[in-house]
Protein backbone atom coordinates (compact mmCIF):
# COMPACT_ATOMS: atom_id res chain seq x y z
CA UNK A 1 0.00 0.00 0.00
CA UNK A 2 1.19 3.60 -0.93
CA UNK A 3 -0.14 5.96 1.59
CA UNK A 4 1.87 9.04 0.28
CA UNK A 5 3.34 8.49 -2.78
CA UNK A 6 1.08 9.30 -5.46
CA UNK A 7 3.73 8.17 -7.87
CA UNK A 8 4.38 4.85 -6.88
CA UNK A 9 0.34 4.22 -6.52
CA UNK A 10 -0.60 5.49 -10.19
CA UNK A 11 1.99 3.77 -11.77
CA UNK A 12 0.74 0.43 -9.77
CA UNK A 13 -2.99 1.21 -11.13
CA UNK A 14 -1.94 1.73 -14.31
CA UNK A 15 -0.28 -1.94 -14.76
CA UNK A 16 -3.61 -3.39 -12.18
CA UNK A 17 -0.74 -4.29 -9.44
CA UNK A 18 -3.91 -3.25 -6.86
CA UNK A 19 -5.16 -6.24 -5.80
CA UNK A 20 -8.70 -6.10 -4.55
CA UNK A 21 -7.57 -6.63 -0.97
CA UNK A 22 -5.55 -3.73 -0.94
CA UNK A 23 -8.01 -1.57 -2.86
CA UNK A 24 -10.64 -2.78 0.36
CA UNK A 25 -7.61 -1.87 2.88
CA UNK A 26 -7.35 1.50 1.07
CA UNK A 27 -11.24 1.77 1.31
CA UNK A 28 -10.64 1.13 4.79
CA UNK A 29 -7.75 3.87 5.77
CA UNK A 30 -9.89 6.29 3.52
CA UNK A 31 -12.95 6.11 5.42
CA UNK A 32 -10.91 6.14 9.01
CA UNK A 33 -9.25 9.03 7.23
CA UNK A 34 -12.78 10.21 6.60
CA UNK A 35 -14.18 10.33 10.27
CA UNK A 36 -10.92 11.68 11.99
CA UNK A 37 -10.92 14.71 9.41
CA UNK A 38 -14.96 15.07 9.92
CA UNK A 39 -14.25 14.28 13.46
CA UNK A 40 -11.64 16.78 13.83
CA UNK A 41 -13.72 19.68 11.77
CA UNK A 42 -16.65 19.07 14.40
CA UNK A 43 -14.41 19.86 17.24
CA UNK A 44 -12.85 22.70 15.64
CA UNK A 45 -15.99 24.82 14.90
CA UNK A 46 -18.83 25.16 17.13
CA UNK A 47 -20.95 22.93 18.63
CA UNK A 48 -24.41 24.54 17.48
CA UNK A 49 -25.78 24.64 14.07
CA UNK A 50 -25.63 27.97 13.09
CA UNK A 51 -26.66 29.49 9.73
CA UNK A 52 -22.52 29.39 8.86
CA UNK A 53 -22.31 25.43 9.40
CA UNK A 54 -25.44 24.91 7.75
CA UNK A 55 -23.93 27.12 4.50
CA UNK A 56 -20.49 25.17 5.24
CA UNK A 57 -22.25 21.76 4.72
CA UNK A 58 -24.42 22.70 1.92
CA UNK A 59 -21.21 23.85 -0.07
CA UNK A 60 -19.50 20.80 0.43
CA UNK A 61 -22.02 18.61 -0.55
CA UNK A 62 -21.96 20.85 -3.60
CA UNK A 63 -18.58 20.24 -3.73
CA UNK A 64 -18.51 16.42 -3.09
CA UNK A 65 -21.10 15.45 -5.71
CA UNK A 66 -20.17 17.97 -8.38
CA UNK A 67 -16.52 16.54 -8.17
CA UNK A 68 -17.59 13.29 -8.02
CA UNK A 69 -19.85 13.80 -11.16
CA UNK A 70 -17.26 15.67 -12.86
CA UNK A 71 -15.01 12.69 -12.49
CA UNK A 72 -17.23 10.13 -13.29
CA UNK A 73 -18.53 11.65 -16.82
CA UNK A 74 -15.14 12.45 -17.62
CA UNK A 75 -13.33 9.71 -17.01
CA UNK A 76 -11.26 7.86 -19.48
CA UNK A 77 -13.36 6.00 -21.71
CA UNK A 78 -12.75 2.53 -22.08
CA UNK A 79 -11.75 2.55 -18.72
CA UNK A 80 -15.47 3.30 -17.33
CA UNK A 81 -15.11 -0.43 -15.10
CA UNK A 82 -12.33 0.68 -13.19
CA UNK A 83 -13.70 4.21 -11.79
CA UNK A 84 -13.57 2.56 -8.27
CA UNK A 85 -10.71 0.81 -8.42
CA UNK A 86 -8.78 3.81 -9.55
CA UNK A 87 -10.62 6.62 -6.93
CA UNK A 88 -10.58 4.58 -3.91
CA UNK A 89 -6.71 4.02 -3.48
CA UNK A 90 -6.25 7.47 -5.14
CA UNK A 91 -8.24 8.97 -2.53
CA UNK A 92 -5.93 8.02 0.79
CA UNK A 93 -2.74 9.91 -0.21
CA UNK A 94 -5.00 12.52 -1.35
CA UNK A 95 -7.28 13.17 1.28
CA UNK A 96 -3.97 12.58 3.41
CA UNK A 97 -1.91 15.86 1.98
CA UNK A 98 -5.80 17.68 1.93
CA UNK A 99 -5.68 17.58 5.87
CA UNK A 100 -2.45 18.47 6.14
CA UNK A 101 -3.57 21.55 3.93
CA UNK A 102 -6.32 22.28 5.77
CA UNK A 103 -4.56 21.86 9.19
CA UNK A 104 -1.93 24.47 8.06
CA UNK A 105 -4.25 26.83 6.84
CA UNK A 106 -6.22 26.70 10.38
CA UNK A 107 -2.67 27.07 11.90
CA UNK A 108 -2.22 30.30 9.77
CA UNK A 109 -6.10 31.28 10.68
CA UNK A 110 -5.26 30.58 14.63
CA UNK A 111 -2.00 32.79 14.24
CA UNK A 112 -3.27 35.50 12.72
CA UNK A 113 -6.16 35.71 15.20
CA UNK A 114 -3.46 35.51 18.12
CA UNK A 115 -0.85 38.00 16.83
CA UNK A 116 -3.42 40.45 15.61
CA UNK A 117 -6.11 39.89 17.73
CA UNK A 118 -7.56 43.75 17.89
CA UNK A 119 -7.53 42.89 13.42
CA UNK A 120 -9.45 39.65 14.11
CA UNK A 121 -11.89 41.30 16.40
CA UNK A 122 -12.69 44.21 14.16
CA UNK A 123 -12.50 41.55 10.95
CA UNK A 124 -13.07 38.13 12.30
CA UNK A 125 -16.30 37.61 9.81
CA UNK A 126 -14.13 38.43 6.76
CA UNK A 127 -11.12 36.40 7.86
CA UNK A 128 -13.70 33.37 8.51
CA UNK A 129 -14.68 34.14 4.99
CA UNK A 130 -11.10 33.56 3.26
CA UNK A 131 -10.53 30.75 5.53
CA UNK A 132 -13.75 28.87 3.99
CA UNK A 133 -12.82 29.99 0.51
CA UNK A 134 -9.47 28.93 0.30
CA UNK A 135 -10.74 25.69 2.13
CA UNK A 136 -13.21 25.10 -0.92
CA UNK A 137 -10.37 25.69 -3.36
CA UNK A 138 -8.03 23.07 -1.42
CA UNK A 139 -11.23 20.89 -1.91
CA UNK A 140 -11.88 21.27 -5.47
CA UNK A 141 -8.04 21.21 -6.32
CA UNK A 142 -8.79 17.55 -4.98
CA UNK A 143 -11.16 16.49 -7.87
CA UNK A 144 -8.92 18.27 -10.21
CA UNK A 145 -5.80 16.09 -8.92
CA UNK A 146 -7.91 13.50 -9.57
CA UNK A 147 -9.30 13.61 -13.06
CA UNK A 148 -5.53 14.25 -14.22
CA UNK A 149 -4.20 11.40 -12.21
CA UNK A 150 -6.97 9.37 -14.19
CA UNK A 151 -5.89 10.51 -17.39
CA UNK A 152 -2.34 10.18 -16.30
CA UNK A 153 -2.82 6.39 -15.78
CA UNK A 154 -5.16 5.51 -18.31
CA UNK A 155 -2.54 6.99 -20.58
CA UNK A 156 -4.18 9.98 -22.37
Amino acid sequence: MHIWSIRLLTTDLKFGRVSSKQAFCYLLVGSVINVLDYGGGTLLSRSTATSTNVFTIVVGLVFLVGGLLFLFYTFPKGHEHQFLNWYIPLLVPLSLRLILGYLALYVIYIVVALVGSSFYAQHALLLFWIYEGVAYVMYGSLFAAMYLLFRRIAGN
